[in-house]
């Protein structure tokens, strides 16, 4: 599939710059996957009416970091680093600007912080430099000196608060699980007052939000990330499915960690560790039944996720129709359910 098949005109007009106080002010576009592709429009407050008593909801608790800062390289002079992966609690894969040929294998780049600095290692595979943090407080050094990576088409210093769910609790991402945004307490307490059961995994968002360059998605070969799955969620998702509830899945990351730990059967595996999978049309989905996402960029890996779920036609269908209602966007937008 050429990558050219998921273009379309996105006008900036339409890029969510900010995020509702209240996320039922957010639209919900909603894809009958039973009914051909039927669309309705509605708004995010009626997700509960897309629900049962019996099915499950799972939602990636994963926390977002500040991850973009400045440092003094020791003969390049000033340069910006963004944390991209973690690996361990001291080493990162990490975007270093600018990229001159100075930046060695070795080099060394002071940070604003007493005995804090960080080595340059080596440049991995996909492109980023490995460096390592030598000494204390790194993440009082991240959380005094660092900002959020905000993407390109915000055109703001968005605030930390600003890109975490209010389920947020295990820190890791250098990205926000955006569609996550829309969820409030009140409606969560809704939800499980339904009959309907909340799980949480964990997804660390990195290099996966990094923009698709190949033409053919053939070529595409996701970036690694770190997720886990516990005894207890796996147990839970999986009764569920025993018991013929549905799964809905809060996100493109919650999609990924799912499918990368499900069986043979269908049933999720307590699992942990990273996951390359790359979901392209023609995947054949094992355990998610239902998938809630926001609008994504044309020729994104997330749109080429959204459409190998819901079916690239109905999908950029949908799209047609949120383009012409001007839904909004990207990170701060509105909301599409496909089921």
């Amino acid at each position: 599939m050429k990558r050219s098949e998921l273009y379309f005109d996105l006008p900036n007009r339409l890029i969510a710059q900010s995020r509702f106080r209240d996320p039922a002010r957010n639209r919900l576009l909603a894809i009958s996957r039973a009914d051909q592709g039927k669309v309705t429009h509605t708004g995010f407050d009626r997700l509960l009416s897309f629900l049962n008593a019996g099915d499950v909801l799972v939602l990636n608790d994963t926390k977002v970091m500040p991850a973009r800062f400045w440092g003094m390289h020791e003969s390049e002079g000033q340069v910006e680093i963004t944390l991209v992966t973690r690996i361990d609690d001291r080493s990162w894969e990490a975007l270093v600007r600018p990229d001159a040929r100075n930046l060695r294998k070795g080099g060394k780049i002071h940070l604003k912080q007493q005995g804090l600095s960080l080595r340059m290692i080596k440049k991995t595979k996909s492109g980023y430099w490995l460096v390592k943090f030598n000494g204390k407080g790194i993440r009082d050094f991240l959380s005094r000196h660092a900002e959020v990576n905000i993407p390109f088409y915000i055109s703001r210093q968005a605030k930390l608060s600003e890109y975490q769910t209010i389920y947020a609790r295990i820190p890791g991402s250098t990205q926000c699980p955006t569609t996550g945004l829309h969820f409030t307490r009140d409606l969560l307490w809704g939800i499980e007052g339904k009959g309907v059961k909340i799980v949480y995994i964990t997804l660390h968002i990195g290099g996966s939000i990094v923009p698709v360059v190949v033409r053919d998605f053939r070529d595409l070969r996701m970036h690694k990330e770190y997720f886990e799955i516990k005894p207890g969620a796996a147990r839970q998702i999986n009764d569920v499915r025993r018991k013929g509830g549905r799964v809905f899945a809060v996100g493109t990351t919650t999609v990924r960690a799912l499918e990368s730990a499900a069986g043979k059967n269908g049933l999720i595996c307590a699992k942990k560790g990273w996951t390359g999978l790359t979901i392209k049309p023609g995947h054949r989905f094992k355990t998610v039944d239902a998938f809630l996402t926001n609008f994504h960029m044309p020729g994104s890996s997330h749109l080429l996720m959204t459409s190998a779920f819901g079916g690239v036609r109905p999908v950029l269908n949908a799209y047609k129709q949120a383009l012409a209602r001007e839904y909004k966007f990207l990170d701060f937008g509105d909301a599409m359910l496909i089921i």
